[in-house]
C-alpha cells in the first residue's frame, strides 16, 4: 500500500512538473514522447529537471533521467530509482 501511495506521489509530482513547463493537459499522457510529442529542448528538461527535484524532494541523474523518451519510461526510471526504503526493526 505504501508503494502504491509512493507511485502515485512520483506521477503527481511528475504531471504537475510537466503542467509547470507549459505542457498543455491534453498533450500529457504516458505515451507522450518528450522530444517529439511535447517539443522538449535543453532548457525544457533543465526546467522539469529543477521542478521535479523540488517537488519530490530527490537528485536526478541528468544523464541517465535525460535518456528517458516518453513520459512512461520517466515515470518508471523515478519509481524504480526512489523506492521507499524499507524500515529496519
Amino acid at each position: 500500500m505504501n508503494n502504491s501511495k509512493n507511485q502515485k506521489s512520483h506521477r503527481i509530482g511528475i504531471y504537475r512538473s510537466l503542467r509547470k513547463v507549459g505542457v498543455p493537459r491534453e498533450e500529457i499522457s504516458m505515451d507522450s514522447k518528450f522530444k517529439k510529442d511535447l517539443h522538449f529542448n535543453d532548457v525544457d528538461w533543465n526546467l522539469f529537471f529543477f521542478l521535479i527535484e523540488n517537488c519530490m524532494d530527490i537528485t536526478l541523474d541528468d544523464q541517465i533521467a535525460h535518456k528517458s523518451e516518453t513520459i512512461a519510461d520517466f515515470v518508471g526510471w523515478v519509481e524504480n530509482t526512489y523506492k521507499p526504503q524499507p524500515l529496519i526493526n
